[in-house]
């Protein structure tokens, strides 16, 4: 066995898998190379620290991104291009609504108040100079929330 056929196998070597014959080959070729021996040393190193590693803290997405990207399994994504896609999606947004604004006015010309604003203003008015009773009074939102589905739904009725 050469040295690079060792080396591919390195990971089967060191975790006892594959067939013995391999495994007995590998360890004949280290017992007469020096470099080999050598550089399966470092390796077991390297991988029983970051088993120490990795067992100690519980691994984040950052980490796995940050180590695939040093051994160039993975190509970093610039933030820049995520920034200028999300400016443009955001400039395209605001330009749509601007249009539309600008559609509708034209569309819709500008009106006197509407008679449903008049006419809640002027109820209003004589509900505060007390001209008009109060149907129901209370300080809960959520009992005001209560009567006033309960008349909405009470109107449906009759109607």
């Amino acid at each position: 066995m050469n040295c690079r056929e060792s080396r591919q196998h390195w990971n089967l070597y060191h975790d006892s898998e594959k067939d013995a014959g391999l495994h007995f080959r590998i360890g004949e070729h280290l017992a007469v190379c020096p470099q080999c021996a050598e550089w399966f040393q470092q390796q077991s190193r390297l991988e029983y620290m970051l088993v120490e590693n990795i067992a100690v803290r519980r691994p984040t997405a950052e980490l796995w991104d940050r180590v695939l990207a040093q051994t160039q399994l993975l190509k970093p994504v610039p933030a820049r291009r995520w920034f200028l896609f999300s400016f443009s999606g955001a400039l395209a947004c605001a330009a749509g609504i601007l249009i539309a604004i600008v559609l509708l006015r034209h569309a819709f010309p500008s009106q006197p108040i509407s008679d449903l604003t008049a006419i809640t203003t002027t109820f209003h008015h004589r509900l505060a100079g007390g001209d008009e009773p109060l149907q129901f009074r209370s300080r809960s939102d959520l009992e005001v929330d209560n009567y006033l589905l309960w008349k909405t739904w009470s109107m449906q009725l009759t109607n």
